[in-house]
């Protein structure tokens, strides 16, 4: 995996694992105006240009298209309680239907994190669907509230998405795998002086789950479709539940894969994330213990990763961030390890990276070239927030028993997991919980899929929401890796053609056996 590769992996679609958590809301009645106010507001439909007319500037957009795209922004209310008030401009992108003559409509697509983009994420997504799909849908993406092309009306276009969210990548320059009570202060310190700035930060308040699925119920009625076709992955499955809740009958069709699944409690979701981190990597090590060949590490794959870790906290390496020098810290490190493995494509690279950072002069720069990278994206910030504003952690006199349950279940990677989430514990607004008790009474059938060797959202996530989703069918694809779309390195067709097939006819069989990755 090159390092341009594994930086937009890290910032566009794996980041889900930071913390994606669910609960209830305190006021039932408000949220039903809210939900209300999505479906009469007057939207009007997108005006289509090329991306370089409607984000000046941005050549990525344009430079990195094998084929043409184009895009548009759409106006919502900032804060559906006041729907005539301050509004957003959500930024689109869309590759238009091969046959448009054929169009069944738009297929809207949300890759994760929360924090990745949806603009950035339409080629990829259009890459693992059928020939047939692409024929019939337009295939939309959007960046979700404070996140790249997206910001409240008033703002200037350079202005930063989430104005605090670039100051996360500081506070990941600590010690997060060290759970000795001193460093622990240090940490609670650098979490509350974090928060502090996204006090008075104007779409922090507005940026919770529930706001994201109105967007996409106004989104839908923007384009003109009677129903919202959906495939989202990773947290992108957490806003189709949510939809699916709130709007059962607005549903045509939507696959789940990869599954974040709202029942849990916050503390649940982050240990069980933690353990699956843990899990990745141990994939990882069987891999290169059994791939000597390709691993030059084989001896004692975990020793040396431990290693690594040991060095990033006697000796970090330095990276760029806006200028000025970061430590490549030991939550750096583990974070990039992990998102590097979310698939085995990437098993080869991590172990000549780690062989790298080993040797007399030690050579960090993939680690360093990713860190500046994604740091440099602001992307993190609403990765944590989005997940305080739905369901908020313990809160600081508490935080150090759910670090301490995280590093038990997962050594390798629980303390940072927790860690990272630890400004959470100082969320400066009033959270905005999202429906634990959700069933989608009402909806047409949906496609949940789950992945068994899943390192981001463990494949019990799927087990259980397909149970208590009202209408849907569970989908298995045996695997170690993030997410069945696609069908891993073989393109198998028992995702790609069943996938494709029930976006083109809303008709859900069921799985007549698991999906193996490998013939």
């Amino acid at each position: 995996m090159t390092t341009k590769n594994a930086a937009r992996l890290a910032v566009l679609a794996c980041l889900v694992g930071l913390i994606c958590a669910c609960g209830d809301s305190p006021n039932p009645n408000a949220d039903a105006k809210k939900n209300h106010a999505a479906t009469v507001f007057q939207v009007q439909a997108p005006d289509w240009q090329p991306c370089i007319v409607v984000f000046p500037g941005d050549t990525a957009l344009s430079a990195s298209d094998e084929e043409p795209l184009d895009c548009a922004v759409v106006s919502v209310p900032l804060d559906y309680a006041r729907p005539a008030g301050q509004t957003m401009d959500l930024a689109l992108r869309r590759r238009p239907a091969d046959a448009p003559e054929r169009k069944i409509g738009t297929l809207f697509i949300e890759p994760g994190g929360p924090g990745g983009s949806g603009v950035d994420a339409v080629p990829d997504f259009a890459s693992k669907l059928s020939p047939e799909v692409l024929a019939r849908f337009d295939i939309v993406g959007f960046d979700p509230r404070g996140v790249g092309r997206t910001r409240p009306s008033r703002l200037p276009p350079g202005a930063p998405a989430l104005q605090c969210g670039a100051g996360l990548g500081e506070y990941f320059s600590h010690d997060l795998a060290d759970t000795r009570p001193g460093n622990a202060a240090t940490l609670a310190t650098a979490a509350s002086r974090y928060a502090d700035t996204c006090r008075d930060d104007p779409i922090l308040p507005f940026m919770g789950t529930l706001n994201v699925v109105r967007d996409l119920e106004v989104l839908r009625r923007a384009v003109g479709d009677a129903e919202l076709t959906y495939l989202g992955v990773s947290y992108g499955t957490e806003i189709g539940i949510v939809y699916a809740d709130l709007y059962p009958a607005h549903v045509r069709a939507m696959i789940i894969d990869g599954v974040v699944n709202p029942a849990l409690s916050p503390e649940e979701i982050l240990v069980r994330q933690a353990v699956g981190w843990q899990e990745g990597l141990e994939a990882f090590f069987r891999w290169c213990k059994h791939n000597a060949d390709e691993c030059p590490i084989s001896d004692d794959p975990q020793a040396r990763f431990q290693h690594m870790l040991d060095l990033a906290r006697t000796t970090p390496a330095m990276f760029d961030y806006k200028g000025r020098p970061l430590p490549l810290s030991t939550g750096w490190v583990t974070l990039l390890s992990v998102l590097s493995i979310y698939s085995p494509d990437g098993y080869p690279s991590m172990a000549r990276t780690i062989n790298g950072v080993l040797q007399p002069v030690p050579d960090w720069t993939p680690l360093i070239a990713t860190a500046s990278s994604m740091a440099s994206a602001d992307s993190l910030g609403p990765t944590v927030w989005t997940g305080c504003m739905d369901q908020p952690l313990p809160r600081p006199a508490d935080y150090d028993a759910l670090v301490a349950k995280s590093a038990a279940a997962a050594p390798l990677t629980g303390a940072v997991q927790a860690n990272i989430n630890r400004p959470c514990a100082y969320l400066p607004v009033d959270p905005d919980p999202v429906p634990r008790h959700y069933e989608a009474q009402g909806a047409p059938p949906i496609m949940v899929w789950g992945t068994t060797g899943d390192p981001a959202t463990p494949y019990q996530n799927a087990v259980e929401a397909a149970g208590q989703l009202a209408n849907a069918m569970l989908f298995t694809f045996v695997a170690d890796q993030h997410v069945a779309m696609g069908g891993g390195p073989h393109r198998q067709s028992c995702v790609v053609d069943v996938q494709s097939d029930y976006l083109l006819t809303a008709v859900l069989e069921p799985q007549a056996a698991p999906c193996h990755a490998y013939p």
